[in-house]
């Protein structure tokens, strides 16, 4: 097999050539059609700053890879996905058999600490992921939030679903016609508590700043 040389100036250009393979392996699928909108193609071309290197790619691959940005990806039909009792019908990566314990996670270890992981569900105490501006803490990766912050009244548990897959799903065209907002899941005791309901507008304060979003009770 004779290999082909591509020339990669920067992390852009391998990046396209990732999805110009994925996008052109989706239409040899069908599951891209051979026919692209126009507006798909402007939509990616105005709000997408990898657009600014598509010259990496060809003109055939980068109207394909548009099609894919714009709705976040390329997807099978329900019906291909899962069975009559909706289960999927696609293998999942394992042992096929259902484990509590799981020997190979409990072998791991985590590169950022060190420490192996524990082979089950257990739970950690909410605590910084990474070094935090303002903190005098030399290491803040670890350390608990209440040690942080102090406390707050809530923890806000971030949630994409199955529209927003990516911290990229804000930019995709379709899913934003679908979903166009984010909102807040507040569990109904905490809601009667504070007097709010579905569709209240609440003010969302955290350490690092506040945004205002619907809630969802």
């Amino acid at each position: 097999m004779q290999a082909k040389k591509f020339e990669i100036e920067s992390v852009y250009d391998y990046i396209l050539k990732v999805y110009a393979n994925g996008a052109m392996d989706s239409v040899n699928k069908g599951l891209i059609p051979k026919e692209v909108l126009a507006e798909d193609i402007e939509f990616v071309e105005k709000n997408y700053y990898i657009a600014k290197f598509k010259d990496a790619i060809s003109p055939e691959e980068w109207k394909y890879v548009c099609y894919a940005l714009a709705r976040g990806g390329v997807f099978t039909s329900y019906n291909t996905s899962f069975d009559a009792k909706g289960l999927s019908k696609r293998k999942v990566p394992g042992k096929d058999i259902h484990t509590v314990w799981n020997e190979d996670i409990a072998k791991t270890v985590n590169t950022v600490t060190g420490v192996k992981y524990w082979g089950t569900a257990r739970y950690f105490e909410p605590s910084a992921s990474a070094f935090i501006n303002g903190v005098k803490e030399d290491k803040a990766f670890g350390t608990p939030f209440k040690k942080l912050y102090g406390d707050y009244p809530f923890v806000l548990t971030f949630a994409s679903g199955p529209l927003s897959t990516k911290h990229r799903a804000v930019m995709y065209y379709y899913i934003r016609q679908i979903n166009p907002d984010n909102f807040a899941i507040l569990n109904p005791d905490d809601a009667k508590n504070l007097g709010v309901k579905t569709g209240d507008i609440l003010n969302i304060e955290t350490p690092s700043g506040s945004i205002e979003a619907p809630v969802l009770v």
